[in-house]
Order: C-alpha cells, then structure tokens, then sequence
C-alpha cells in the first residue's frame, strides 16, 4: 500500500509541477484550458485513492474474496461516481443555474475515497483472519508433532 500511495504522490507532484504545459499541449482553447486547470486537484486526489483501492481490492482477490468487493465496487463508482456526479453536475442547488463537469469529478474523488475505506477495513478484517488461522493451525501441528 505505501508503495503504490509514494508512486501515485510521485506521478501527482509530477502532474501539478506540469500542470500547465500538460493542459496546452492538450487543448489551444483557453476557456477549455482554464476548466482543465481547476480540474487538476481533483484528478490527483482521485489517482491517491485509487491506487490504494486498486491495491486492496487486487489484494483481497488474493485472498479469493471476490463477491464482496464487486458490490463495493458498484455501489461506490456506479452510485456515488456516476449518480453522484450526475446530481452534483446538474443538479445540485449551487449548481442549478450553471452545470458543470467538476461534480463528476468530485463524486469520483468521493466514490474514490469511500472505496479506499471500504476495501482497507475489508482487506484488514480478512488479512486477520487469515493470520487467526494460520495460528491456530500451526499450534495444532506444533501439538501433533509432540505426539
């Protein structure tokens, strides 16, 4: 998890430091420049949790828990990502009058996050579960050898 969370700080210093000449190698259009602009936060934000939630839910594949994951997985990005940011785009009350795109990124951010905890608390619980397990079994063979 440390190492995916230092790569991710790494690419996103990286993109702010070239934040600049990233959007204009992107877009000649200042308006469309200007909106990216604002926007980089955001996708920092999001590529933190997402390598943390990338990591645990692979992590957790490891451990052959699948079902659980798939659930967190919609109900966070199909729900809180899309239905989220649709709302938060066109629907918000501070946003009625004038739509924008950065509610669906911030919706990403959130559905970003909230699978980050999610999958930390799962891939926690299973992981010691595991080592439980582990344990016990050992003292039963430890057990079985002075037998």
């Amino acid at each position: 998890m440390s190492l995916a969370l230092g790569f991710s700080l790494l690419v996103g210093a990286l993109l702010w430091m070239l934040r600049e000449p990233l959007v204009a190698f992107s877009s000649a259009d200042p308006a469309v420049q200007a909106v990216a602009l604002g926007l980089v936060v955001w996708l920092l934000l999001y590529q933190c949790f997402d390598a943390l939630q990338t990591v645990a839910a692979h992590a957790l594949r490891g451990y052959k828990v699948t079902l659980l994951p798939m659930l967190v997985h919609s109900l966070c990005f199909w729900g809180i990502g899309l239905a989220g940011g649709y709302w938060l785009s066109f629907h918000a009350p501070w946003r009625a009058s004038a739509p924008t795109v950065a509610g669906f990124w911030e919706a990403c951010v959130l559905a970003t996050l909230a699978a980050t905890l999610l999958f930390g608390a799962l891939l926690r619980a299973v992981s010691r579960r595991h080592v439980r397990e582990a344990t016990v079994q050992e003292r039963r063979e430890a057990r079985m050898r002075r037998r």
